[in-house]
């Protein structure tokens, strides 16, 4: 095996040139997967980015109402108090919720705008870039709304249909096609509407979140008490459901052709060896032993280009995610290695697929003719 090992690098690595092609060949199709998949995971993170990011343990909405995106949630102004009051529950804060259009001069931007108490820091934005919290007035933007607009902290903006000046800069709550705004529960009741949309929990030490959860949707109605983890669950679930169709049919197209690049690839590798594996004959390696070397050829080959792909997706995916805020690209271990393991089960047959070709070798004819 040690033999086949040998003879399958230094087939592989003999032409520089060669080796380079096939490599970059089937990297290019393990790369294509890698940053579909990676795309798709990153809306989806970035749909639960808040709630992730939410010190709260239960999400409170109304009933069967289970998330925030792509929802409608109304809920009594007494639901509040009434939570509060339930055994095991350190805090509950409101959040009032809505989608709208933000503008800068001709430049427009889908928002979602989150108005809250600017003293209970437990429901505002995870992270507060520059500036301050919003007042009368005043509204915070994330990163990606403040470079779409153009405009930084003091710029005035138009949101209800009035002018606001920006407080200051966020991050942490973009998504592909929307940004997140803040505003004071008393700026939004005056510019919207008073209805309290979402009420954020906190639990008492030593109280998990599905225990107080069940608490609270047992003692008051009219609501869905959620866990943060389930809650967060829900809303990826939004999105697998909105974007299923689309992604399946990208993913699966990239896949397709991915893999397809990879076959191609190794059977040309295979093909172009072939004068060397008739030198194996010639040499007196058995038909078993040139199989082998081309088993281990396309491993060789392919592990080459996984190292090569995984760590280009690696760079373009931290330097994408930094220049574009709306896209995330987030590689998850389960996807990459998924993967490689189709990867793997198409590489071996693709490579096997002329198998016949070489093993019909006369090993004499290998220094008559120089086949190649």
């Amino acid at each position: 095996m040690s033999r086949s090992v040998a003879l399958a690098r230094r087939n592989l690595f003999a032409d520089r040139r060669r080796a380079a092609m096939a490599i970059g060949g089937i990297g290019s199709g393990l790369l294509l997967v890698l940053l579909l998949s990676g795309i798709f995971s990153g809306i989806r993170a970035q749909a639960s980015e808040y709630v992730d990011a939410s010190p709260a343990d239960v999400f409170i909405s109304q009933e069967g109402v289970r998330t925030m995106h792509m929802s409608v949630s109304s809920l009594a102004p007494d639901r509040v108090d009434a939570v509060r009051a339930v055994p095991g529950v350190a805090w509950a804060e409101s959040l009032r919720y809505t989608g709208a259009v933000l503008g800068s001069g001709s430049t427009k931007a889908m928002s979602y705008v989150v108005a809250h108490d600017p003293s209970a820091r437990t429901v505002g934005p995870s992270h507060v870039v520059s500036g301050a919290l919003p007042g009368p007035g005043e509204l915070l933007i994330d990163e990606s709304a403040a470079t779409r607009l153009q405009i930084g902290v003091g710029a005035p903006v138009a949101l209800f249909g009035t002018t606001l000046r920006v407080s200051g800069i966020s991050s942490g709550g973009t998504m592909a096609m929307n940004t997140t705004v803040f505003l004071s529960t008393a700026e939004f009741t005056r510019l919207a509407f008073d209805k309290v949309s979402f009420v954020l929990v906190g639990a008492e030490q030593g109280i998990g979140g599905e225990e107080l959860a069940r608490r609270i949707g047992g003692s008051v109605t009219g609501i869905t008490a959620q866990s943060k983890a389930s809650f967060a669950a829900e809303e990826g679930e939004v999105i697998d459901d909105t974007l299923a169709d689309m992604t399946r049919a990208m993913v699966g197209i990239g896949f397709l052709v991915s893999m397809s690049l990879v076959a191609l690839t190794l059977t040309t590798v295979t093909l172009s060896n072939t004068r060397e594996y008739g030198v194996i004959k010639a040499l007196g390696g058995t038909s078993a032993t040139v199989v082998r070397a081309v088993v281990v050829q396309a491993l060789w080959a392919l592990a080459a280009a996984a190292i090569v792909a995984v760590g280009l997706a690696v760079v373009l995916a931290v330097v994408i995610s930094a220049k574009a805020r709306n896209l995330q690209i987030v590689l998850e271990p389960d996807n990459v290695a998924r993967t490689l393991g189709y990867a793997l089960l198409v590489s071996i047959p693709a490579a096997l697929l002329p198998i016949r070709r070489v093993l019909r070798i006369e090993p004499a004819s290998v220094f008559r003719s120089g086949i190649n």
